[in-house]
């Protein structure tokens, strides 16, 4: 037809014209329209707004070369279009623009995550949400991994977890983030407190400083030192007591300033013997140290 007559070529290309004018006057529908296309597992089926429906079984459109085996497999995008891919690899495109233009929502953002006593919920500005069994959560997360060792390759600090994974850190970063302050100071041969507990290996002759705190055990590594001379304390508190601990000695001596004396009050000290493990405790009064053990 062309908008006013219907025309039927013939074989020979003669053409017979009838007005569509005439063909509406004969009673024809020309206001009923398709409104459905459904299927009800046997049969495709059409519906007009008048509910007379056309029906065709599926078996003869299975004939007719329908594809009944593939499947979508993958949804995409690649910046422009979003991108459908079906089993065969066939792909079918559309461009993001056009479904920003279909009332696409662009200003939606998550604002809250929480937990109920089963869910993990996901909460949107417009106040909806989207949740998951915090069980399914916990099936997946490793509830048995334990750390098992730390140690150093003289490079790295090493964590080693009990399924034998690592972490490391560089001993390099670590020494230079650490700040000495009160935690240990060793100037030369001169020990002074480490939080009142002093670990040190000791030179031949050396001094010590008891950082004008009241108390403070001093330990003193005598694997390398067996024999010791303490050539001086300072900075003693009127009434202090103070512990001196020897440990890694093989019948090793010290040997302490005269200021050092036995409960006496009189006799000098002198020079120990120190079997490992050794403690030497005193008090300082009024510039005298008493030994109460030796």
């Amino acid at each position: 037809q062309d908008g006013t007559n219907l025309i039927i070529t013939e074989s020979d290309g003669n053409p017979v014209t009838m007005p569509l004018s005439d063909l509406a006057g004969t009673g024809a529908d020309t206001n009923t329209t398709n409104t459905s296309l459904s299927q009800d597992g046997t049969n495709l089926i059409i519906t007009d707004s008048d509910g007379n429906t056309v029906t065709m079984p599926l078996s003869d459109l299975a004939g007719t070369g329908a594809d009944t085996n593939t499947t979508n497999t993958s949804l995409s995008q690649d910046g422009t279009n979003l991108i459908i891919t079906d089993s065969d690899g066939n792909t079918v495109t559309m461009p993001l623009s056009d479904l920003a233009g279909t009332g696409a929502d662009t200003n939606t953002t998550n604002t809250t995550l929480a937990t109920t006593a089963t869910d993990l919920v996901l909460t949107d500005s417009d106040s909806n949400t989207v949740s998951v069994s915090l069980a399914d959560i916990a099936a997946g997360v490793d509830t048995n991994t334990t750390n098992a060792s730390l140690t150093q390759d003289g490079t790295n600090l090493i964590l080693t977890d009990s399924d034998s994974n690592t972490v490391s850190i560089a001993l390099a970063d670590i020494s230079t983030s650490y700040t000495a302050g009160n935690l240990i100071n060793i100037t030369g041969n001169t020990i002074s407190k480490v939080n009142n507990i002093q670990v040190a290996t000791v030179a031949a002759s050396m001094s010590v400083d008891l950082a004008s705190i009241p108390e403070g055990i001093y330990r003193f590594d005598m694997s390398t030192t067996n024999n010791i001379t303490i050539a001086g304390v300072s900075n003693p508190v009127d009434g202090g007591v103070y512990n001196f601990h020897f440990v890694g000695a093989s019948n090793g001596t010290v040997t302490l300033p005269n200021t050092f004396v036995k409960e006496d009050g009189t006799t000098t000290v002198g020079t120990l013997l120190v079997p490992t493990g050794q403690m030497l405790t005193f008090y300082y009064y009024q510039g005298t140290y008493y030994t109460m053990e030796q």
